[in-house]
């Protein structure tokens, strides 16, 4: 379990800081055409306890501007990442995540990890 992110030598972009926390979480600021970006690359447990407890501490690092937030969630938003969209406090506590920092997914580049066989046959 771990995260990783990784920036091609020599293509205009400073790394100024990174630090991580318990293979769950980096933490990477880099200055590109003299702006600072924070780029926090995530790896969210799967007990919901420790769930929770990971969005909020997340929510808590969000300060800065120029936020980039990716990585491994392990909740879903769209259905079609899912055989059933189910409501939970994680989903919940996600989607504030992303409400209250004012963070979107990009729209039309959607890209699953896993997509349950049901799922798929359903689409063909």
């Amino acid at each position: 379990m771990g995260v990783l992110t990784a920036i091609r030598r020599n293509c205009g972009i400073e790394l100024c800081h990174s630090r991580g926390e318990q293979d769950h979480f980096l933490h990477c600021v880099i200055k590109y055409e003299e702006i600072c970006y924070n780029i926090y690359n995530v790896y969210a447990p799967n007990d919901s306890l420790e769930h929770l407890a990971f969005f909020e501490g997340i929510s808590k690092q969000l300060v800065d501007n120029y936020v980039l937030l990716g990585g491994d969630f392990n909740s879903v938003i769209d259905e079609n990442d899912c055989l059933s969209q189910k409501t939970d406090a994680t989903l919940h506590a996600l989607l504030e995540l992303l409400t209250r920092h004012d963070l979107l997914e990009p729209d039309g580049h959607k890209q699953y990890t896993y997509q349950h066989p049901m799922i798929a046959k359903r689409k063909s």
